[in-house]
């Protein structure tokens, strides 16, 4: 029993379009596993805005061989008078795969029937992901798809690298014109190079070393505990937003967050005015006081670290005074 990991890298995939993906990704494959004759354990997922995975616990290196028994034709129709096959003995052994005269006569509650075994030799695991793998990932749902280049296949965005990797062996498999191999890649800004996996049990720690961090869950928490303490000199608390946290969390693949302020003038705007502005076109989450009160202060998170932050939060606070300068003109013109 060894452990699978299947890749997908691909350019960013919308954040909506991760979880949704990675779940049907997950279970069509433990489903196909599963039918297939192949054992598995547990599935994990894994995601960013750039690649899409699951990693299964103890996948067997081959298929279980299946030895079923097959009834034929009632010996009286089999056999005729002299004793010699008819057409109906003929076709079940040719059914059956094996010549007439090893077919066997076998006693039944309805009466004396021709009978055989026929045994199904279990194929290499690697064999049969080469074949179903192209259809499971050509299968996963996204609410919208493109096409690119010359290809007829569709898919969220662009796929440019998949590594499919069963214990240390690297598994051949081809998807819209890319070949499988054992080379992830890491942060397209931080650490872009490729990353060689020897084993699926290094993904998320090699990944963790190029700036990536591909489990989900531990990108909230981290995210999370950054914007706590990032609000901290601005005296106030977040505005509690899990649908926010969750759209954050899938747009980056290493969360760095920075605290924005804003001209004081604008809080004469009511507060939806504000944290619409905020939420709904840059995904800024608004902050407030021990009143419950809107404070002149946002939290950013972002896909990248500068040498210097307080450069990126006076960009993201020029692009806010300009989205707040639209929404004052356009309320006090009702």
């Amino acid at each position: 029993m060894k452990p699978l990991l299947i890749e997908i890298g691909t350019e960013e995939i919308p954040a909506g379009y991760i979880v949704p993906a990675l779940n049907a990704f997950c279970r069509r494959l433990v489903d196909r596993l599963t039918d297939l004759r192949i054992d598995c354990g547990q599935a994990r997922i894994y995601g960013t805005p750039r690649r899409l995975a699951v990693y299964v616990c103890d996948v067997a290196e081959r298929q279980q061989t299946v030895v079923s028994e097959l009834t034929g034709p009632p010996e009286r129709v089999a056999f005729d008078e002299n004793g010699r096959p008819t057409v109906a003995a003929e076709k079940f052994a040719e059914k059956s795969g094996v010549p007439v005269d090893k077919l066997e006569i076998r006693e039944t509650g309805k009466g004396r029937y021709l009978c055989t075994r026929k045994t199904e030799r279990g194929r290499p695991t690697p064999v049969v992901l080469r074949e179903i793998l192209p259809e499971i990932i050509g299968a996963i749902p996204f609410p919208k798809t493109m096409r690119w280049a010359d290809l007829r296949v569709t898919f969220a965005r662009p796929v440019h690298s998949l590594v499919v990797l069963l214990g240390e062996r690297a598994v051949s498999v081809s998807f819209a014109g890319v070949k499988s191999g054992r080379h992830t890649f890491g942060h397209r800004f931080l650490q872009p190079g490729k990353i060689r996996l020897q084993s699926p049990q290094q993904y998320v720690d090699a990944l963790a070393g190029a700036w990536v961090m591909a489990d989900m869950d531990q990108r909230r928490t981290e995210m999370q505990k950054r914007m706590a303490r990032a609000v901290k000199p601005a005296g106030g608390q977040i505005v509690e937003d899990m649908e926010l946290v969750e759209e954050n969390t899938h747009l980056v693949e290493y969360p760095e967050v920075v605290l924005g302020h804003f001209d004081e003038k604008f809080l004469e705007l009511p507060r939806q005015v504000l944290v619409t502005a905020m939420r709904e076109h840059q995904r800024y989450f608004a902050v407030i006081n021990e009143n419950d009160e809107i404070m002149p202060h946002f939290i950013a998170v972002n896909n990248n670290v500068a040498r210097d932050m307080q450069v990126v939060a006076a960009g993201h606070e020029r692009v806010l005074r300009a989205r707040l300068e639209d929404a004052r003109f356009f309320f006090t013109q009702i």
